[in-house]
């Protein structure tokens, strides 16, 4: 059965909504260029282009009535320069070569177009899923942007899209800025259903007039032609700052860090780009300045592209200031890198020296820093390096607990004011990262046992009169009922008053219900309701990363995320949640402790849901990274001292004793050090600062500074006194140590690769450790395969192991009927050249080195049994 047409004329475009479109977008007075493809009139049936430039939005609605039928039709909405004007005043005519609107036309850049477009064969209409995910995904960045600081867009439906309109305001020449702001937007947003179009980056860029039909390919039932619309506008349109429109640059594909030293040739000397492009009449621009993490380097831009359909710019090469080279594609569906290009160019020759591989792109280990024990007040510091020693687990994971489980004993209670005007809550967002087997569920149990005593005993002492003001209520509650019926069925006013009073009564008595302290898995919704009956503040800690799937969505009804309970529980803004089939919860001052610890895997799911980072979750939460210690483990260390278990469990309960409303402010010097601090902050936050990557995490590093100088206090002296000069420093120096660990926890949460990366450092591990300088495939996956169990699940760690150039395939020759031969690889010499010298590159979870001295003694009875899992070292 074929395709049915829609026979049903449909308008072409809707005067008023394109008059209001045009008043939306176009000063009065500014010129714009119109333009309609393949457009024909009464008079002329022949698909053509027309143009022409207008200053009159009534004379530009006028010029549609006279076009039968078009593609579409697009409007210029920067300014264009009003010389133009002569070209075409205020009317429509056939466009000639040459005589479109060029970027150098343009006056200003007014306006960023973030275009998300529907994955579909070219030339047709989006049907009505491709069409909804479009629009979902537009709403996913303005989210995202709007967590970032960005003001309100107009969002508009360009008939098989969306759009965002953000209003800037930049020179014509910007120095590639809107550029890099959709490159970030596509690497964080593309995927196979919806990519955000990289190609609308120029000022003189065309896009859909709003109000016209948009008509590519046949109108069908299934992807029918839409009118394009403005959806909604905010009442006051500002200005996106140049700050933050830098701060989205940054995460552009194009400010990759650069390999990790200079390109050079066969003989050892740098490589001559320019000599490279002219052996190979490469068709590109004269080189540009390009300023990236090592300083300006150059870039030069493809106008054809030997490796790709894509041209005018969107190909380039890229040299650093280091010397190191980089190239691509700024489209997501390329993969080609410099690798590729100049293998594809100049394919090397067969041969087993270093000169012959090209150089390795070093997997950029870093060593992150171990938890600052020292800075701990003496009851916590004691007890996270015995729990530390007894588990043999890193101090990282002890050191936060401790410090969140304190900070939920005084949550609400205790306040900090660094100076009039602010006052920050003392709860904490903990996230530590280990894999299996770290007995991270072991030290939990440990740092969580005198928080469950103290609600167990809270619960039986409130358990009597808890059960009685429940009953008393139901009883209220059934008599409140009687009279309600009487006074309906008897008009009784003596009833009806009593009823009335009665109900007044009850709903100013809160539903009784036992206390509590400590939640695990909970829902949002259901988490909102816990804190209500507990008087605004509870703990949710999990040794475990199932929160993170309860915050994705992954039980609420249409798989949306559902944080903002979380989001007001950490700043202590009012929660007010309104649900059609529940009763509404509000939470003044609400105060949600938070501290999991989870296992890398959950973190790279995350980067999935761009709304985590996007409305400033992730941002809240102080994370560690620690290096495992699985494989240097003491058997049998010393379990932790009864003297130290319960001085910890009294420091708990001690706190749990501050009441009232608390509010700590800091010493005229901890106030000047403070200050100091906030202004290194700043430094670290600018562009090529520390945490110029991660501005969203780095812009609560103050307040995060603050309740932890809270706890600290409260651990030493209670509630009393001013925070003195030393506890403010004590409390930097941990802030200090979570900015690296809170960089690579974020990094990985971009990095959709990371489990490749992990697996390709597993096998280089193996070619170093046997020497290896050529080995086969199966040889890697047979001494791997309890990691690799199928043939084919180690060809993502070796293509990411040949990607960085450690290691090549050999060509595979023919050998006639029956099964290849399994690949082979050859290793680049500079791999074992570098382990000789001792360069043996580090790793964030299984590292080579020893547990620190401080840590690893040989101490006996462990206070948990290792696990038969435990206990098995990793090979291959």
């Amino acid at each position: 059965m074929g395709i049915t047409l829609n026979k049903q004329p449909r308008p072409f475009f809707n005067a008023t909504a394109v008059a209001e479109s045009v008043e939306l977008l176009i000063n009065p007075g500014q010129v714009t260029e119109v333009r309609m493809l393949e457009a024909t009139t009464a008079s002329d049936r022949w698909p053509h282009t027309l143009s022409g430039y207008f200053n009159d939005a009534d004379k530009l609605v006028a010029a549609l009535k006279g076009i039968k039928t078009a593609k579409g039709i697009y409007i210029i909405p920067n300014p264009v320069d009003p010389a133009l004007l002569s070209r075409a005043a205020n009317r429509i005519k056939k466009a000639s070569k040459g005589e479109s609107t060029q970027d150098t036309h343009i006056v200003e850049r007014r306006w960023l177009l973030i275009d998300t477009d529907p994955q579909r064969p070219s030339g047709i209409s989006a049907n009505e899923e491709e069409h909804d995910a479009a629009l979902q995904r537009a709403r996913a960045i303005q989210d995202y942007l709007c967590g970032l600081g960005w003001p309100d867009p107009i969002v508009a439906d360009s008939g098989n899209g969306a759009h965002l309109l953000y209003r800037i305001d930049l020179p014509r020449d910007d120095g590639g800025l809107i550029k890099r702001c959709l490159a970030a937007l596509a690497e964080l947003f593309d995927d196979d259903a919806v990519t955000v179009d990289q190609t609308v980056h120029n000022p003189a860029r065309i896009w859909k007039l709003y109000g016209t039909l948009a008509c590519k390919g046949d109108d069908t039932p299934d992807r029918p032609h839409r009118m394009s619309c403005v959806l909604s506008r905010p009442e006051d349109l500002h200005v996106v700052p140049r700050d933050l429109l830098e701060s989205l640059a940054a995460e552009s594909p194009q400010n990759v860090a650069a390999p990790a030293g200079p390109a050079t040739n066969g003989n050892g000397q740098e490589f001559d780009v320019e000599s490279f492009i002219a052996r190979n009449s490469l068709d590109v621009d004269d080189p540009n300045p390009w300023s990236g993490d090592q300083g300006l380097g150059k870039v030069w831009e493809f106008k054809t592209s030997p490796m790709c359909e894509h041209h005018d710019g969107e190909a380039f090469i890229i040299q650093h200031a280091s010397g190191a080279i980089s190239a691509g594609c700024h489209h997501n569906s390329c993969k080609w890198v410099w690798k590729d290009l100049r293998g594809n160019l100049e394919p090397p020759t067969n041969g087993m020296t270093a000169q012959d591989f090209r150089d390795i792109d070093s997997f950029d280990a870093t060593s992150l820093p171990d938890f600052p024990t020292h800075a701990l007040p003496g009851p916590l510091r004691e007890w996270v390096e015995a729990v530390s020693h007894a588990t043999q687990t890193p101090a990282d994971l002890a050191g936060l607990l401790a410090l969140a489980v304190c900070s939920s004993m005084i949550a609400r209670r205790v306040e900090v004011e660094p100076r009039p005007g602010w006052r920050e809550p003392v709860n904490l967002f903990v996230a530590v990262l280990l894999e299996p087997g770290n007995r991270k569920s072991a030290v939990f149990t440990n740092a969580t046992k005198p928080l469950r005593e103290l609600e167990s005993e809270n619960i039986e002492n409130a358990r009597p009169s808890v059960a009685r003001a429940q009953s008393e209520r139901r009883q209220d509650e059934s008599r409140l009922k009687k009279l309600e019926k009487e006074a309906a069925t008897k008009q009784d006013e003596a009833n009806r008053q009593e009823a009335l009073d009665l109900a007044a009564e009850l709903a100013l008595q809160p539903e009784p219900v036992l206390p509590r302290l400590l939640v695990d898995d909970a829902t949002a919704e259901k988490l909102a309701m816990i804190m209500e009956q507990q008087e605004g503040r509870i703990a949710s800690m999990s040794p475990e990363g199932g929160v993170f799937d309860l915050m994705a969505g992954q039980y609420s009804k249409n798989g949306t995320p559902q944080f903002g309970v979380y989001l007001m529980g950490h700043s202590g803004d009012d929660l007010i949640t309104d649900r059609v089939s529940r009763e509404s919860v509000r939470v003044e001052r609400p105060a949600l402790t938070c501290a999991y610890a989870t296992q890398p895997q959950v973190i790279d799911g995350l980067a999935e849901n761009t709304a985590f980072r996007g409305r400033g979750l992730l941002g809240r939460f102080l994370y560690a990274a620690p290096t495992s210690w699985i494989g240097h483990r003491k058997i049998a260390a010393r379990p932790v001292s009864d003297a130290v278990r319960e001085t910890y469990r009294q420091t708990i309960r001690t706190l749990a004793t501050i009441k009232g409303d608390v509010v700590l402010q800091l010493a005229n010097d901890a106030s000047v050090t403070f200050q100091e601090w906030e202004s290194e902050i700043e430094t670290m936050l600018a562009d090529g600062g520390q945490m110029e990557i991660m501005r969203d995490w780095g812009a609560k590093l103050a307040g995060a500074t603050l309740r932890i100088a809270a706890v600290i206090h409260c651990t030493d002296h209670g509630a009393a006194g001013k925070i003195s000069a030393a506890t403010i420093e004590s409390a930097i120096e941990i802030a200090r140590y979570l900015i690296p660990h809170a960089e690579a926890v974020l990094g990985m949460m971009l990095a959709k690769d990371s489990r490749s990366v992990g697996d390709a450092q597993y096998v280089l591990r193996w070619i170093e450790r046997h020497k290896h300088r050529e080995f086969s495939k199966r040889d890697a996956q047979q001494h791997g395969k309890h990691r690799f169990r199928r043939a084919d699940d180690i060809d993502p760690a070796l293509e990411e192991l040949e990607k960085r150039g450690y290691i090549r395939m050999r060509p595979q020759e023919t050998t006639g009927p029956g099964r290849p031969a399994s690949p082979t690889y050859e290793v680049n010499p500079a791999v074992l050249e570098n382990e000789k010298r001792g360069k043996r590159p580090q790793y964030s979870q299984n590292t080579a080195e020893a547990p620190p001295d401080g840590n690893s003694e040989n101490i006996e009875g462990a206070s948990e049994e290792p696990k038969t899992s435990d206990r098995v070292q990793e090979t291959i």
